[in-house]
């Protein structure tokens, strides 16, 4: 049984012996020193080639580790620069909020030192606020922002752009909260012509424009005057900007006047505002 495989075992043995045996006796041939003279001396400008390719082979796994960082790296770059454009969407914003805060000081009497003290108060006590969510039509003109009772939005509080009134916190809840803009149709704010002191409650209309109630033909108003908040009945402080002048006319029967006044901000333009801790508890009685 174990015959066979043991004499194939012996004929492979005495093969490659007479195999090795006839290699070296030939290698003193000329004709054989002469091949593998020749070979030697062909096989020898590809060495360095050779040596090279080995090389670059040995560093192939270091490449692919190091692409795999740069697509890596590339990635995170991509992604920063992405949050650098919103950064300056937010940037441009504010930018553009500011020089209209500029234009609303320019309008007032005594220019800048008029609103400046007002716009100071109100980003370093009032609570920021991120526009979240629109209502605009001719029955409601709301605005939602992103801050609740949670972060100490009250009911009631004036909500400001600047120095220029916005609106009123109508609703509160825990994460966010409802503002009734000065543009809604309910809207009433008691105000003072800026340059003649003439007093008229600011009514809503219902889309990007304010009105006067009440007031006699002719009246003490031209185009370009601007309304402040009185302050009274304790429910908005005064001196906050509610909107210009924009058109004076008679009415039908020549008795009122139509004043119609341009808010500083219109709806489509609200990002950023400011929810000024202020309630018409805290007013002393007058």
């Amino acid at each position: 049984m174990w015959g066979e495989p043991r004499r194939r075992t012996r004929n492979i043995t005495i093969a490659a012996l007479l195999v090795a045996s006839l290699t070296l006796s030939f290698t003193d041939l000329p004709f054989v020193r002469f091949l593998s003279t020749s070979a030697a001396t062909s096989a020898r400008p590809l060495e360095r080639p050779a040596w090279k390719l080995s090389r670059c082979a040995g560093l192939l796994p270091t490449l692919l580790r190091r692409h795999d960082d740069l697509q890596e790296e590339n990635r995170e770059l991509r992604q920063r620069l992405a949050e650098l454009e919103n950064r300056l969407v937010v940037l441009a914003d504010q930018l553009a909020q500011s020089e209209r805060e500029l234009a609303v000081a320019a309008e007032l009497p005594g220019g800048l030192d008029a609103t400046k003290p007002r716009a100071l108060l109100a980003r370093l006590v009032g609570l920021p606020v991120e526009v979240v969510g629109l209502s605009a039509d001719s029955w409601r003109q709301i605005c939602r922002v992103n801050r609740g009772s949670a972060s100490g939005a009250a009911k009631g509080q004036p909500v400001l752009w600047g120095a220029a009134l916005v609106g009123l916190v109508e609703a509160v809840g825990p994460v966010g909260a409802e503002v009734r803009l000065t543009t809604d149709p309910e809207s009433r704010v008691w105000c003072a012509d800026a340059r003649s002191g003439a007093e008229a409650v600011v009514l809503g209309s219902g889309r990007d424009a304010l009105r006067l109630a009440h007031v006699s033909w002719p009246a003490d108003i031209v185009p370009g005057d601007v309304f402040l908040t009185t302050g009274k009945a304790g429910r908005y402080p005064g001196g906050l900007v509610v909107g210009v002048v924009q058109e004076v006319r008679s009415s039908a029967d020549s008795v009122a006047a139509v004043v119609v006044l341009q808010p500083r901000v219109t709806i489509r333009e609200l990002r950023s505002l400011f929810l000024l801790p202020w309630s018409p508890a805290t007013v002393p009685p007058r």
